[in-house]
């Protein structure tokens, strides 16, 4: 019954007059706001120059971080804005589209064919930036000379493997993501429940995929963890959780795909919040548990040099070290 539905909204999403829509009041955008339009195109451009830069400058850093002498933390801070940084170009201009094509789309309204598509775009493009966002910051914090191994002291290995796992995770999801936020936003509903409910079948068994390599017990994020607590109840219960989450979003998929394509959308939102908001607690752990690292080893080298000093104040004759 979604058959004919979803081959409407594929002509709708492919058809070139919508596209060339698009075009048009893009260009009226920036000839109305041409200030915006620089200022914007200026910090991309700004952003994108210096991305070698800013990854010659973060591997610096980190190598002066990754010293077990190294007691100064703003190595630490300065490598997490630059990891910022490099991952904002892309989501940056999916937003700087999004924004100027929404703008300009909701001061025409109706009048011009096209641009219902225009303002589904700006949705999509918006739902895109979002998603991407933070993949890219997880993608770059696991660079092999990034925060992840050199300051917060993660095991190799199986930081790599989470990159590598990111890059396509990103490359399937940000598309996926936009034409779920198209057909989302689009007045016809038939439409967001045919070619938008594809999109997001599809990207539930994608997202199952990833969780199932990333979180393997034995070889993923958490083997660190259980190895070091072998015989706790995670590891114990690692054959319940580790299935239950890997199949969620297969389970997310099949309530989709028998009628509940709402429901579905909106636990999928929730679960993936959840998963953020994990994943930002644990940055803000690891950034705290190094400040703390760094706090105690500059304690142990402030003992040690005041044993040398008083060390040299009984022995004034004697040949002390410098610590």
């Amino acid at each position: 019954a979604d058959w004919k539905a979803g081959t409407e909204a594929f002509a709708w999403l492919v058809d070139y007059q919508n596209w060339l829509t698009v075009g048009i009041l893009f260009g009226r955008d920036v000839l109305d706001q041409p200030v915006w339009t620089i200022l914007l195109l200026l910090l991309l451009l700004v952003l994108i120059w210096n991305q070698s830069r800013l990854r010659h400058r973060l591997a610096g850093l980190s190598a002066k971080a990754e010293k077990k002498n190294c007691t100064d933390y703003h190595f630490t801070v300065r490598s997490l804005i630059l990891t910022l940084l490099i991952s904002m170009p892309l989501p940056l201009l999916l937003y700087f589209f999004q924004l100027r094509l929404g703008s300009a789309a909701a001061g025409v309204g109706s009048q011009l064919t096209g641009a219902d598509f225009s303002v589904s775009l700006a949705a999509g493009l918006r739902l895109a930036a979002i998603v991407f966002f933070p993949l890219e910051f997880a993608r770059q914090l696991c660079r092999a000379d990034g925060l992840g191994i050199k300051h917060f002291e993660w095991n190799e290995k199986v930081v790599l493997r989470l990159r590598a796992n990111l890059r396509w995770l990103i490359n399937f999801c940000v598309p996926l993501a936009g034409i779920i936020g198209m057909f989302h936003n689009h007045v016809a509903q038939r439409w967001e429940s045919s070619l938008g409910r594809v999109a997001f079948i599809v990207l539930m068994p994608l997202l199952s995929l990833f969780l199932a390599r990333v979180l393997a017990p034995r070889s993923g994020i958490v083997s660190g963890f259980l190895s070091s607590h072998r015989g706790g109840w995670l590891d114990r219960l690692s054959w319940l959780w580790y299935p239950v989450l890997c199949i969620l979003p297969l389970g997310l998929a099949a309530v989709s795909y028998v009628g509940y394509h709402y429901t579905s959308q909106r636990l999928a939102a929730h679960v993936v919040s959840t998963q953020w908001m994990i994943v930002l607690v644990a940055i803000s752990y690891f950034m705290l548990l190094r400040w703390l690292v760094l706090n105690r080893r500059r304690l142990m080298l402030a003992q040690a040099r005041q044993r040398l000093e008083d060390a040299a104040k009984r022995d004034p004759s004697g040949e002390v070290p410098a610590p």
